[in-house]
């Protein structure tokens, strides 16, 4: 039937029909490409290493035996091969010891033991033998009972129809009515936001303990702490950063299950603001039901500065209106490297083998390698001068002639697929990836935000979603207070059981007296810092 249906074409039109088939089939053959590519890429991201450095010897490793031969050398005599010691090294226990605190157990002989068993005389102490060793005390929970006394005077009680009542002072409680202490509040805290340990878990662990305390009132109680205590500080900090001019942005899904009018299944988002490198390190969650631009716009408002992120569009509006209305833009963008490196490496992960795209590919990781490289010798220069003239000199070419390849690139008949995607994104990024040479102190790379963010997605795998938006929003400001207090080296809980002890003496609308809480002040105990081990 189908050679009968052939054989009453005509030349033309069998020429056409076979010009048709063929474009289909290359159309096919592209599309099964593409979609090879993304399975693989997937399999490599679910299975593979996650690392993205690319080793220089790598492309040579085949053929190391080819280019290291040489039979003029003599081969070697057969030698007895030895174990190598290793020699302990010296002080190593003594650094670990050394900021922990002492307690001395001393063993003695009594009288009637220390007698000579030959001649029976006293004995003396000849000498020490000490021996150190690491004493774990578990953690053990106290009824702290706080007794109030109240005097009067008898006197006036007798004399007078005026009787003066005078209350000793005794802090105030946390929560009135409650159980909640300063040290509680900063162990629940710990557990959760330090440890990404469930509310579940940790009342799991108290009921062993033989104290019955619920999911629900754990969960009140850190409610209560974050709204009551530690939105202040939140909100402090937020003003500090906001006085900064150089901010680190990126955003991650969470789910959230009970939002008014929203699906359970509906992404939402956590969206993460931080300092640059030389200023204190401040590190900001915030929750937000949508991923649109008027989130980072209303968190931003006020800040003046540089504002580095991916290549997210949404952050494209921060700072915009300023510009609109006349003013001189106010917030410059700055791109990121890692971003458009990646791109490159997952195209190269997900390259069939014999793609002749290979060597193109490469020259683009070379041209990212080459940059990070670069950025890691600015790196070690201190005066601003001379980080911006390496910038102008030595970074600059780099930059150009990499937005020159892609652009030569992207001239030619690319497949479609994640090489495609790469030069697209790196040519899309290039003014603001270029930014990056305004300014000696920024970086090249968004990583800041990627690391500052990476502890909440740790969390999230643990907890898994929020209950509520409210939950959701006081996550978002414990982790801020506790990510913020690990970047400026503080130990949490011997900080959050010092910061609830002082916020319920202050009046929580003293901004100066919450400036002398916050982090990076110089007021704090110091157990609250962490030790130093240099």
């Amino acid at each position: 039937m189908i050679t009968h249906a052939f054989s009453a074409l005509s030349r033309s039109q069998l020429e056409e029909h076979l010009l048709t088939t063929t474009q289909e089939v290359e159309a096919l053959r592209l599309k099964v490409a593409y979609y090879e590519e993304q399975l693989k890429l997937k399999k490599l991201k679910e299975f593979g290493t996650k690392s993205e450095k690319t080793d220089p010897n790598q492309l040579s490793f085949f053929n190391e035996a080819e280019e290291s031969s040489d039979p003029a050398i003599a081969e070697p005599k057969a030698e007895k091969v030895c174990p190598v010691k290793r020699k302990k090294q010296k002080g190593k226990k003594a650094q670990i010891i050394r900021t922990l605190p002492k307690e001395t157990v001393t063993y003695t002989l009594t009288e009637e033991e220390a007698v000579c068993p030959d001649c029976g005389n006293a004995m003396h102490e000849m000498k020490k033998q000490i021996h150190n060793e690491i004493e774990l005390i578990p953690a053990k929970v106290i009824l702290k009972e706080h007794v109030q006394q109240i005097y009067s005077c008898r006197n006036c009680e007798i004399t007078s129809t005026k009787v003066p009542v005078i209350t000793a002072p005794m802090p105030s409680p946390l929560l009135r009515g409650s159980l909640l202490s300063p040290s509680m509040g900063a162990h629940l805290c710990c557990r959760k936001y330090e440890n990404r340990d469930p509310i579940e878990k940790i009342a799991g662990d108290f009921q062993r303990e033989g104290i019955q305390l619920s999911k629900q009132t754990l969960s009140n109680w850190v409610l209560a702490l974050a709204n009551q205590y530690l939105q202040p500080v939140y909100n402090q900090m937020q003003e500090h950063l906001l006085a900064s001019d150089i901010v680190h942005a990126d955003e991650t899904r969470i789910q959230v299950l009970h939002e008014p009018e929203r699906d359970p299944k509906t992404k939402s988002y956590m969206w993460l603001y931080r300092t640059g490198k030389d200023h204190v390190p401040i590190v900001l969650y915030a929750y937000s039901p949508t991923r649109r631009q008027e989130e980072p716009e209303r968190f931003l408002e006020g800040f003046r500065g540089y504002l580095q992120t991916d290549g997210y569009a949404g952050y494209g509006t921060v700072g915009k209106q300023e510009a609109s209305s006349g003013k001189e833009q106010q917030v410059i963008r700055v791109g990121c490297m890692s971003h458009v490196r990646r791109y490159y490496w997952d195209a190269e992960k997900a390259l069939p083998k014999d793609s002749l795209l290979g060597e193109t590919l490469k020259r683009g990781i070379d041209y990212c390698n080459t940059l990070f490289a670069l950025d890691q010798k600015v790196k070690q220069l201190e005066e601003q001068q001379q980080i911006a003239s390496f910038k102008e000199e030595k970074i600059r070419p780099v930059f150009e002639a990499f937005f020159a390849w892609a652009d030569a690139q992207s001239d030619t008949s690319l497949p479609k697929g994640k090489f495609q995607q790469a030069i697209t994104y790196t040519k899309n990024q290039k003014k603001f990836l270029m930014n990056y040479l305004k300014e000696p102190r920024l970086e090249i790379s968004n990583n800041l935000a990627e690391r500052a963010i990476r502890p909440f997605v740790m969390g999230r795998k643990n907890w898994l979603f929020c209950n509520t938006p409210k939950g959701a929003h006081s996550s978002a400001v414990i982790y801020s207070v506790m990510q913020t207090a690990l970047e400026n080296n503080l130990s949490p809980f011997p900080y959050f059981q010092h910061l609830f002890d002082q916020l319920r003496k202050i009046d929580l609308t003293n901004t100066s007296a919450i400036d002398a809480l916050l982090p990076w002040s110089k007021s704090l105990p110091d157990e609250c810092r962490t030790p130093r081990m240099d």
